[in-house]
């Protein structure tokens, strides 16, 4: 029986000396110094794909609405984390902390105008509920007088309303 096994194998050997085999780079998609590697803390939350005006949101949460001004992102998270995320990315003027939620008030993003309004609520004890709003304000129109500004407003130089347009 061992004669039979050993007569088997070389029988193997020899069918597949014949093969010719791709070398392994070749086999790889990407050269192996190309590939980046994760370097999340553990208990840290990974950057997504996903923005509400230029705030990445985390890898986890998922866009529930979107308005002009707001945008409303769910995941299952805690709030610690959550807030924490937030926390490393916008540089807020008030942060107001609770049990229940976190708010930063007037919270700008490094390197432009954008400012933001940002609440994570803990809507369960691992489930939150992110609203970001867009609290940039947008830009004076130049070469206006005076009684047009009011005008744009709907209001007379005076500051009472002006009557409606009979169209």
């Amino acid at each position: 029986m061992g004669r039979l096994l050993l007569v088997a194998c070389a029988a193997l050997l020899f069918a597949c000396k014949g093969e010719k085999r791709a070398p392994i780079r070749e086999i790889l998609p990407v050269p192996i110094g190309t590939i980046t590697v994760d370097s999340v803390a553990p208990g840290e939350l990974a950057e997504g794909q996903l923005d509400a005006f230029g705030l990445r949101l985390p890898r986890a949460m998922r866009i529930e609405a979107r308005f002009d001004d707001s945008v409303f992102a769910n995941a299952a998270l805690s709030l610690e984390r959550v807030s924490n995320y937030v926390r490393q990315r916008v540089d807020a003027e008030f942060v107001e902390t609770t049990p229940k939620k976190t708010v930063f008030r007037h919270a700008k993003l490094e390197g432009t105008k954008v400012r933001l309004h940002v609440e994570v609520i803990a809507t369960s004890a691992n489930n939150v509920q992110l609203v970001v709003r867009n609290e940039t304000p947008t830009p004076a129109v130049q070469g206006l007088s005076v009684e047009q500004r009011w005008q744009r407003v709907g209001l007379t130089p005076n500051g009472q309303v002006l009557p409606e347009s009979k169209e």
